[in-house]
């Protein structure tokens, strides 16, 4: 019962990045895609940070279940590996937006 439990919080998330990863926004909008003022300033920067924040998307929750899996073996309780997994997306998450506006940054000319 504890695998269900667990697998009805990996899912979800693997299938939305999964979904990013194959199927890009290919136009700027207002719906679907990672989207910030620095990706929707022109079609290159979106079309950059879609192809980027698809591949982090997808790394994500492949390490959310190798820590998972360890956590499983090592006995430790079903809901702290989902508090702990929580806390894992979210700080994949940040570290997916730094790295995404980084790399816009570095990728934009500078205004003058």
């Amino acid at each position: 019962m504890k695998y269900i439990t667990l697998l009805m919080f990996d899912i979800p998330i693997i299938l939305v990045f999964m979904l990013m990863y194959f199927f890009p926004a290919k136009d700027i909008n207002s719906f679907y895609g990672y989207r910030t003022s620095k990706s929707t300033k022109n079609q290159q920067s979106w079309d950059f940070s879609q192809y980027l924040s698809s591949r982090i998307m997808l790394l994500l929750p492949f390490g959310m279940l190798i820590i998972q899996a360890i956590m499983l073996i090592l006995g430790i309780n079903i809901n702290k590996i989902i508090d702990y997994s929580v806390f894992e997306l979210l700080v994949g998450i940040l570290f997916l937006i730094l790295s995404v506006e980084l790399a816009l940054s570095l990728k934009q000319p500078k205004a003058k």
